[in-house]
């Protein structure tokens, strides 16, 4: 799985846009190639590049090596500090590690007015989802995500730098160390201090261009 956000910096004048990409995989699985990826975009009208008046049609982000290297080559392993458990750890492939890698773009300069059903920004990798009991069919073999910047009210032009994307601060950490107190805290946080609403949703098949939502096998439903 995965997560994409934005900041705009409001440099220069021209209200720069940097995007991050961030995928998460299970240490127990495929391996994963940590080069250039490349996000979709999606929506009539397109945004366009304020400098060349061109249709942004995709975004490259690159690695954050700086980032990944220093949150430990992104393992979110639990250190445990009782001898009787040994540490786990993504290199060693233990079950339940997650590893995350982080990427960013270089600043886009864009503008437009961002259509009542919003931008799409999308993302798919065709790679590992073996183990889907509660889907028709099992397994994709694509990994899709996807995040929408909408209009504000006043259908301003986002070369006004009108808005950064909610974050996500808290990781997915599926595997915690015996007599350790966790608290959960899967909620986003906005720095414009917008409000916030959350939600379930369906698993959309691929293609980012038309996703289909996938069918429940037998004895699963939305509720």
């Amino acid at each position: 799985g995965g997560e994409i956000t934005w900041a705009c910096t409001g440099m220069t004048g021209q209200s720069q846009y940097v995007f991050y990409l961030t995928v998460y995989r299970d240490c127990s699985g495929a391996t994963w190639n940590y080069s250039n990826e490349t996000l979709q975009v999606f929506g009539n009208p397109l945004p366009k590049d304020s400098l060349s008046n061109t249709n942004i049609t995709s975004i490259i982000v690159k690695p954050d090596s700086s980032k990944w290297s220093q949150l430990n080559n992104g393992d979110m392993s639990p250190s445990c500090s009782s001898g009787a458990i040994p540490s786990f750890s993504c290199s060693s492939g233990d079950p339940g590690t997650i590893q995350a890698f982080y990427y960013k773009s270089d600043p886009v300069n864009m503008k437009g007015t961002p259509p009542a059903s919003g931008w799409k920004f999308g993302w798919e990798s065709f790679c590992c989802r073996p183990n889907l009991r509660n889907l028709a069919g099992g397994a994709s073999g694509v990994i899709t995500l996807r995040a929408f910047m909408y209009p504000d009210k006043n259908n301003s032009n986002v070369m006004g730098c009108i808005d950064s994307s909610p974050e996500f601060k808290a990781l997915p950490i599926s595997s915690i160390c015996k007599e350790k107190v966790i608290s959960n805290n899967h909620s986003a946080v906005d720095y414009e201090l917008d409000s916030l609403a959350f939600a379930w949703d369906r698993t959309y098949d691929a293609p980012l261009s038309n996703p289909t939502p996938r069918a429940y096998a037998a004895g699963f439903n939305y509720n």
